[in-house]
């Protein structure tokens, strides 16, 4: 904002010089003391500053307004073109081909003043505004074209309703896979469960103790506790035994299944 006033300011200085300048001007021709062309380049810079002028305002305008910053660099780009305009017309003078040129400076002039005119324009009718929600729906179109990946991703993961470990792969990676096709088999051994059948003569103790004691054959220094014990309600006719199903931590997961182990049933305890 600073800057902006500043060169505001100077361009207003500049201005009022060369209003000065060329009311001289005017008066020295009339009188017959200078000749034509150095009323052209007086009328020429006046011209210049004319236009550094509006640029300046426009700028500080524009700024206080809130404008984009892309109106702001057209509005300095007009400032710098109408400033160069007048120093390539001493250029050309010295080279004895301003004559020719002057026309050409003040067409590049009014160019720079229509391309001001069109930056002012713009943001006075608010056409930045339609910028502002093509982009808005650009940003949405892109969010929800993310969405919709995020979903097609979810579909391709495939989640195991259990956790546990992958104990065999029946798919590889980028085969198709059919409906009710099995990808994967999963097992769970933070627990693992014991199976033992025991004669019908031990059945009304076991109820009554649950003391069970277990060794894997590959851990005997360890006894393990169960964590629950099931007992089948039926016996088998041919064997005549009941089978009970013993549960036991596995920490660690040490024990694998298929491994042979020792149970121990506590029937009586002497006191």
């Amino acid at each position: 904002m600073k800057r902006a006033e500043a060169a505001y300011q100077q361009a207003l200085a500049n201005f009022h010089n060369a209003e000065r300048d060329l009311q001289r001007a005017e008066d020295d021709y009339n009188r017959g003391a200078i000749p034509e062309q150095a009323l052209d380049k007086a009328k020429l810079a006046f011209e210049v500053a004319q236009a550094q002028l509006a640029s300046a305002k426009a700028s500080l305008e524009l700024i206080k307004k809130g404008a984009r910053e892309e109106d702001i660099q057209i509005a300095e780009a007009n400032e710098e073109q109408a400033k160069s305009a007048l120093e390539n017309l001493e250029k050309l003078r010295e080279a004895k081909s301003w004559e020719v040129k002057i026309q050409q400076t003040q067409t590049q002039l009014e160019n720079a003043r229509s391309a001001y005119e069109l930056a002012r324009k713009s943001w006075e009718d608010k056409l930045w505004g339609k910028d502002i929600e093509l982009a808005r729906a650009q940003v949405q179109n892109a969010q929800a074209a993310l969405e919709l990946v995020k979903s097609r991703l979810e579909d391709c993961t495939i989640k195991a309703p259990i956790s546990g470990i992958v104990s065999g792969r029946f798919a590889d990676e980028g085969s198709l896979a059919s409906p009710g096709q099995p990808l994967v088999s999963i097992v769970d051994i933070s627990s693992v469960k014991i199976v033992l059948h025991i004669g019908e003569e031990y059945l009304d103790k076991v109820p009554l103790t649950r003391k069970i004691a277990v060794q894997i054959e590959n851990y005997l220094d360890k006894v393990f506790t169960p964590q629950e014990i099931n007992i089948s309600p039926t016996m088998d006719p041919r064997s005549r035994k009941i089978k009970v199903e013993v549960k036991i931590p596995n920490p660690g997961l040490r024990i694998k299944p298929g491994m042979f182990a020792r149970v121990k049933l506590i029937l009586e305890e002497e006191k």
